[in-house]
């Protein structure tokens, strides 16, 4: 199996633990939550708005999103026996 295939795979096997981490809006703050831990362990990121700057939270908040999300499918490939190395 090659290494697209295997992202393939890694992708469906993770699709619904990955639709568990979700991003909130409360107020000003921007909140990013995995749903399926327990719940003093959900938040994963949080942050207050700089005043009504709100494009740059979304976008730091979104990004949390997907780190979190690519963490879930790196761990899944890892689970099936990928090494996972960072390259310069």
């Amino acid at each position: 199996m090659d290494a697209a295939e295997a992202l393939l795979i890694a992708q469906e096997e993770t699709q619904a633990r990955r639709s568990m981490i979700q991003g909130f809006l409360y107020g000003k703050t921007h909140v990013v939550r995995d749903v399926l831990r327990h719940t003093d362990e959900q938040t994963l990121y949080s942050k207050e708005q700089d005043g009504d700057n709100y494009d740059d939270a979304h976008a730091a908040m979104m990004r949390a999103v997907n780190l979190a999300k690519a963490r879930i499918i790196i761990n899944q490939l890892s689970d099936m026996g990928f090494e996972v190395v960072r390259r310069a």
